[in-house]
């Protein structure tokens, strides 16, 4: 697949379609590491597993249930 870089403001940008997203299991709004390997750019995403709102979810369901254990730890 080949694509153009196009002026974004004082940067260039490279638009990903919805099939390339899908092909990496990433959405809008998603993170993603760049880095350059052998003169190549390499978009790794930065929320491997979870993303952001269940992280977010989760320790809440945590502190919730563990709540004097947390609070002792805190002591």
């Amino acid at each position: 697949m080949v694509k153009t870089i196009r002026k974004v403001g004082n940067s260039g940008g490279v638009t990903l379609d919805r099939a390339l997203l899908d092909l990496a299991h990433l959405k809008l709004g998603d993170k993603v590491v760049v880095s350059v390997r052998d003169g190549s750019i390499v978009l790794t995403p930065a929320n491997v597993g979870f993303g952001d709102e269940e992280l977010d979810e989760t320790a809440a369901r945590l502190f919730k249930k563990y709540r004097k254990t947390f609070r002792k730890l805190a002591e």
